[in-house]
């Protein structure tokens, strides 16, 4: 009889395996990052840009206004110089006069956005 006993044990323990690796597989998969994530609707995208354009505008601002001041720092507006300072890290007095001394040089200062991504409107 011990032959019979131990078909059902063996059995027993085969579903209880079974079950604890499914659990497990399940557990794994809930976890694991989901591919759709990555993807970024286009909806999203031109939300991203739009909260972009109010920096393309003011850094178009500070450029003519490097144009007007020839890069002299006093002349620009404390709002303007604590934004600039904020985007650059502290460093917009020098960012400020690099930008003056390249359009005075003819060189291109960082252009706005591409025609071919126009801002949303």
């Amino acid at each position: 009889m011990k032959k019979a006993q131990g078909v059902p044990d063996c059995a027993a323990a085969l579903v209880v395996g079974l079950m604890v690796l499914g659990f497990g597989y399940f557990v794994l998969r809930a976890d694991a990052p989901s591919k759709q994530a990555a993807v970024v609707s286009p909806i999203e995208s031109a939300i991203a840009q739009q909260e972009a354009e109010p920096d393309n505008h003011f850094m178009e601002r500070i450029r003519k206004s490097a144009r007007q001041t020839n890069g002299d720092w006093t002349r620009l507006s404390m709002s303007d110089q604590h934004t600039l300072d904020g985007h650059t890290g502290g460093h917009g007095r020098a960012m400020f006069t690099m930008m003056a001394k390249e359009i005075a040089e003819g060189k291109s200062v960082a252009p706005p956005p591409s025609p071919s991504h126009p801002p949303i409107k």
